[in-house]
């Protein structure tokens, strides 16, 4: 089905369900297309979810909003690229609100009707409205009671490097099969997401571009992938075995996607299209500096022994 990371809309979801969660994520306990979801805890002093039932069993929520504190345990891998949402529900006629914490390692955009990532991410997090017959259903002290209600996400905390997928492949169901999206999407060079934080900081979330992995094809089921890579002021493309510098205008606007004319005045489509972009936090110094020599796993430095000495003989 659909690679679409929409908000789960199935009623009186709760945050601590683990049906409750971005499509892709995860549905009924399936593991679905955003990979390595992990669950942190529910929120304090808050009411969490049973077998579909409210109840008032609190959890603590070990999450932070200082970006230097993520996945801070030693693991270099969770360290670079985990950020942390937030799954929500608020009932204000009741004050009730309840909240669970999720680390990603990766977020989804849908492309299909949004023009750039700003639109993506706007939709993203736009709550979700139960009322009328698909009221929320809150139980304390064993009676039932239905209110409207707001379910959605936000985002607590981005990774120092943050991917983005863009869903370019979509289910059609006039076809039954899964097609590419053509249209027009854009991507900057720079990025400021702190618009998307419960702090609304203007700083401390900016991010640059480092990569640009693209699908040329204009199908879901054939195509080429290539990609670009910043390295110092130049990008540079790795196409197989061609490595070649590339301009600005063939890193975006060449894989923007939309249409174009042909030599006879049809419309077609663009075949090249941007798919996963990784974009690095500012300032970046210390995120792409070599490692240092404490830093290299043990079974690294005797695998590279082995191949130094093996090139040594022959």
């Amino acid at each position: 089905g659909s690679m679409m990371p929409s908000i789960d809309r199935s009623s009186g979801s709760s945050p601590s369900s683990p049906t409750t969660t971005i499509n892709g994520i995860a549905k009924n306990g399936s593991h679905q297309s955003f990979k390595h979801l992990e669950e942190n805890s529910s929120t304090a002093n808050s009411p969490s979810k049973e077998n579909g039932k409210v109840t008032d069993a609190a959890c603590s929520m070990s999450t932070s909003n200082n970006p230097t504190a993520i996945g801070s345990n030693g693991n270099r891998i969770r360290e670079l690229f985990t950020g942390t949402l937030e799954n929500y529900v608020d009932v204000k006629e009741a004050n009730y609100r309840s909240a669970s914490s999720q680390v990603f390692y990766e977020l989804q955009l849908v492309v299909k009707n949004h023009s750039n990532i700003y639109s993506s991410l706007q939709a993203l997090l736009e709550p979700n409205v139960l009322e009328g017959r698909n009221q929320y259903c809150l139980e304390r002290n064993g009676q039932k009671s239905y209110h409207d209600a707001k379910t959605g996400c936000r985002f607590l905390a981005f990774p120092p490097v943050l991917m983005l997928h863009l869903t370019r492949f979509d289910y059609d169901p006039i076809k039954d099969e899964m097609g590419k999206v053509t249209s027009k999407y854009e991507y900057y060079e720079g990025l400021n997401l702190g618009q998307f934080t419960p702090e609304k900081s203007d700083n401390t979330w900016r991010y640059q571009l480092h990569a640009v992995l693209v699908h040329n094809g204009r199908t879901a089921n054939f195509g080429h992938y290539f990609c670009y890579v910043k390295c110092g002021d130049r990008w540079i493309k790795f196409n197989d075995e061609q490595v070649t510098y590339a301009t600005r205008s063939e890193v975006f606007s060449a894989n923007f996607g939309g249409f174009t004319f042909n030599h006879w005045g049809s419309e077609v489509a663009q075949t090249k299209s941007a798919y996963m972009l990784i974009y690095v936090r500012v300032p970046s110094a210390d995120l792409l500096k070599a490692p240092s020599e404490s830093e290299i796993p043990d079974h690294l430095k005797v695998r590279y022994q082995r191949e130094a000495e093996e090139k040594d003989r022959l």
